[in-house]
């Protein structure tokens, strides 16, 4: 299960996209968006050494496109910083 919080890890393991939906989806009360801190990507290959497709892929792009917004936001919008 990823679990972090600001500024330390959080692990993204293919098998458990859900828990780190529900992780990404946690507002943190004082910024909004919540921080994963370094997401580390479990990332499992198939014999021919081609990497197994995965719906973390999405998610964690869907994350970091949240986030640029954010820091977008704030660097536009000092007084929410």
């Amino acid at each position: 299960m990823p679990t972090a919080t600001a500024g330390e890890m959080t692990v993204a393991v293919p098998g458990q996209e859900e828990e780190f939906e529900v992780e990404m989806d946690l507002p943190c009360p004082s910024h909004g968006i919540r921080r994963l801190g370094t997401i580390m990507r479990v990332v499992f290959v198939n014999p021919d050494c081609t990497p197994e497709p995965s719906p973390l892929d999405e998610l964690i792009a869907t994350y970091e496109a949240r986030l640029a917004q954010a820091d977008g936001e704030l660097a536009h919008d000092p007084e929410k910083s």
